[in-house]
């Protein structure tokens, strides 16, 4: 638990992590390392950088597929965690796991679902059913985030045929931006399969990088396996890797914690650390979504449900059970804390669990809550509104490609509605001004999350990055800075994002 083992995955997003990382969360790495925290942001993290590299035999990080990288010390040099590290060992225990967590079942499996009967999400719509039928539908609300970015690519597959995906890709060859186009191609994947739908979900990933959707449906039928039940799981990690920090949609990562689930052994300790991590790392990503509420009971079940040994291993066995009382109480009060669909469900839980432990002492905890999950309550209604006009997680699409509801233009306008709602504080979240706080965290997490979100599929908007950066300048220029860069790798030839940048660089009186 306290120490993991660097991947050789982690270079492919341990740079875009770092900068992802606030400018106090780089100092502070940098202070644990004895290291100066004087200068802008990119400076930070290239010194971070520089010194993990040091740090891991002071040569460059080796290439994926080198022997050294394969099998060789470079791949498999320890550094410390810290239990309260910020992001980057986080995501790194959570590369760690995805690489080289231990699977109960590495023979083929015809296990094709993922969720199974008794799923808290079945009390709010039904037992889902098998893993390649659960994908929503394009209006259905999936949780996205992160930059528009390109990922790394997967090993090439023999191009699919048809009648059909000739005449859809003749269109997009008339012109790129055909979404009806590429939902045909998408729609032939999920009906395939694997392996044969293989080739059109890279296909259409490589035109859309950050379509949440396309990328869980490509997951569930990796983890649903071939039509003989076969499932490749270096295929499914694969996914994973490439994904998950660029799509932070609830929907898609509660498919990964799943699959964690399903892959590593509840029984033992490692196995139970590996889940604790990827569902910790996971919903400090997502977990302020509106449709993180089954991750959240996901979250609560597996920790009451584990050997508390291995959920604390750091406390003394006498008092390991408290221990793990205490992470549930933390859970479940975090969770009670955000508008999601859940809300009544996990306080329904929470009631429970406090009665269950002690009825004497439950009346208080309860009643020192209850406020707070009124206001909680309230929000959700404004909340859920906003977001059941959302399409997100799909497939991206410039200004003015068409004038339906569904259209880019009309999204960026019900974005913005979000964003707006969202920014106004609903439920009054005070900032600790003596910390020197600008805005409440838990506020600041949830409007870059909408910012974020929409952004997914409207990254060729750059008004919307306009409005992103300037937010963030209210509160950290340097945050300010990160996003004006995510905008100009995203458009690059866009003027106004180039002045936007260039008028920061003047404000601040950083060298240009």
């Amino acid at each position: 638990h306290g120490r993991y083992r660097r991947t050789m995955v982690e270079p492919l997003i341990e740079h875009r992590l770092l900068k992802r990382l606030r400018v106090a969360e780089l100092k502070e790495l940098l202070e644990q390392r004895g290291l100066s925290t004087e200068g802008i942001k990119d400076e930070l993290v290239a010194r971070l950088e520089e010194a993990r590299s040091a740090e891991e035999g002071g040569g460059a990080e080796p290439a994926v597929g080198t022997p050294a990288a394969e099998g060789g010390d470079a791949a498999a040099v320890e550094a410390p965690v810290d239990e309260g590290a910020p992001a980057d060992a986080a995501a790194a225990q959570v590369e760690e796991v995805l690489e080289a967590s231990p699977t109960i079942d590495p023979a083929p499996t015809n296990d094709s679902e993922v969720f199974e009967p008794g799923d808290p999400a079945g009390a709010e719509g039904g037992e889902p059913g098998p893993a390649q039928e659960i994908m929503p539908d394009a209006a259905d609300v999936d949780v996205v985030a992160s930059e528009p970015v390109s990922l790394p690519s997967a090993a090439p597959h023999p191009p699919v045929s048809s009648a059909k995906l000739d005449r859809a890709r003749a269109r997009i060859q008339a012109n790129r931006h055909d979404l009806d186009a590429w939902e045909v191609i998408f729609t032939d994947a999920q009906t395939r399969g694997v392996p044969e739908g293989r080739s059109l979900f890279e296909e259409v990933l490589a035109a859309h990088p950050t379509a949440s959707r396309v990328w869980r449906a490509y997951a569930e039928a990796e983890i649903a396996g071939d039509t003989g039940g076969n499932r490749d799981d270096e295929a499914v990690k694969a996914i994973f890797s490439r994904c998950l920090l660029s799509c932070p949609s609830a929907i898609l990562w509660r498919s990964y914690t799943k699959y964690m689930e399903k892959t590593n052994d509840a029984a033992t300790e490692e196995g139970v650390q590996a889940i604790k991590a990827a569902f910790e790392y996971t919903v400090d990503t997502v977990g302020e979504d509106v449709e993180s509420g089954p991750l959240w009971l996901d979250y609560v079940t597996f920790l009451k449900a584990a050997d508390p040994a291995h959920v604390c291993p750091d406390a003394k066995a006498e008092q390991a059970e408290s221990a793990r009382m205490q992470e549930v109480r933390r859970a479940y009060q975090r969770a009670i804390s955000i508008p999601t669909n859940s809300i009544d469900a996990l306080y329904r839980e929470y009631d429970a669990f406090e009665h269950g432990i002690s009825a004497a002492l439950a009346k208080p905890l309860l009643a020192e809550v209850k406020p707070q999950v009124d206001v909680v309550r309230a929000a959700l209604k404004e909340r859920k509104k906003l977001h059941d006009q959302l399409i997100v997680g799909g497939l991206a699409g410039p200004p003015g490609t068409s004038k339906d509801d569904k259209s880019p233009d009309a999204q960026a306008k019900a974005w913005r509605a979000m964003i707006a709602w969202e920014r106004s504080n609903p439920q009054k979240l005070a900032p600790n001004t003596e910390a020197g706080e600008m805005a409440h965290p838990q506020l600041v997490a949830r409007v870059a999350l909408a910012y974020d979100q929409a952004l997914m599929s409207l990254w060729n908007f750059p008004d919307i990055w306009l409005e992103f950066a300037a937010w963030q300048e209210s509160i950290d220029d340097e945050e300010a800075k990160a996003v004006l860069q995510r905008a100009r790798d995203a458009l690059p030839d866009c003027l106004l994002v180039h002045l936007a940048a260039a008028d920061l660089v003047e404000a601040r009186g950083d060298a240009a």
